[in-house]
């Protein structure tokens, strides 16, 4: 996630995890999870096709189906191990929980 090229300094910012289908984890079901935990955490981009004022294109299938099994993780700048901790501990009680 988000690596750190030689000679830069990650800013951390919206690091994004996208769940492979054989998971059964979704989007909807990540942050029905976190909210549980009081986790705060960020929905993926949808396809712009899907936002009103476009017409729908379905054929865009990898926009279509990558929101809804993608989260963009808390981060922040201060954010503590204990924090990022609890954030993993929730992805995987989910992922075995969907097994």
């Amino acid at each position: 996630m988000n690596p750190e090229q030689k000679n830069t300094v990650n800013g951390a910012w919206m690091p994004t995890v996208v769940f492979d289908k054989k998971t059964n984890v979704t989007q909807e079901k990540l942050l029905k999870a976190f909210a549980k935990e009081n986790i705060d955490a960020r929905v993926f981009f949808w396809p712009l096709s899907k936002l009103k004022m476009f017409k729908p294109i379905k054929k865009n299938f990898n926009a279509w189906d990558i929101y809804t099994r993608a989260i963009n993780l808390p981060s922040y700048h201060e954010i503590s191990l204990d924090e990022i901790n609890k954030v993993v501990e929730v992805i995987k009680n989910l992922i075995k929980k969907h097994k």
